[in-house]
């Protein structure tokens, strides 16, 4: 995520293969908010990495890669998050060894949160703050809910992989793709019901 001086932010989204998030316009409308991508690690002699970085160089080199590299560098791609608003993000430490794993977390927790840490509070109190009018117009428009109550027992399966547990190059991304237009029709179909029901109360 990258702050613009007008103060909206460039986001840029990764799935590889995940369900597509979604986008909800100002219109109502719903959209997938990014192009389907093929899973990680089920297909071979991919270049998306060094096409990626051909495209924006900063994947490669300094914040826009990730936390990744020296304190400072994992520093400033913290803040530019924590300058867009954003007050938690999850980071995944890939294993190496054991002790390699524990001098990242210990130069992690010495060297970069305490900053961030001190600030935590005071940023918090000032978003509740912020949100209160939002959050109480918000509530006051909130209709009485009539979904059914969640079924603890409920549950699902994965997702197909073929033959005798071997997949096809292009089986998981359909898969992923049939996934997220049902997402978006579910949403749409959401939206109509919502509109005929506001129409029939008036």
């Amino acid at each position: 995520m990258w702050p613009q001086e007008d103060g909206s932010a460039r986001l840029k989204v990764v799935c590889a293969g995940h369900p597509l998030p979604l986008r909800l316009r100002q219109d109502g409308t719903v959209e997938p908010a990014a192009e389907p991508q093929p899973l990680l690690g089920v297909m071979e002699d991919l270049e998306l990495y060094e096409q990626a970085v051909k495209e924006d160089p900063t994947l490669a080199y300094g914040p826009g890669r990730g936390a990744i590299g020296s304190p400072d560098t994992v520093r400033e791609f913290l803040l530019g998050y924590e300058a867009s608003g954003v007050d938690e993000i999850i980071l995944l430490l890939n294993p190496r060894s054991h002790e390699g794993s524990m001098e990242s977390i210990e130069i992690m927790g010495k060297e970069i949160l305490p900053e961030f840490i001190e600030r935590d509070e005071k940023l918090r109190a000032e978003k509740v703050k912020r949100l209160e009018p939002v959050v109480e117009k918000v509530e006051a428009r909130r209709q009485p809910s009539d979904a059914p109550l969640f079924d603890e027992t409920y549950s699902f399966g994965g997702l197909p992989t073929g033959r005798g547990g071997k997949f096809t190059a292009g089986e998981i991304p359909e898969a992923m793709a049939e996934i997220n237009e049902g997402r978006v029709k579910a949403a749409q179909l959401e939206k109509q019901q919502r509109e005929a029901s506001q129409k029939a109360g008036a």
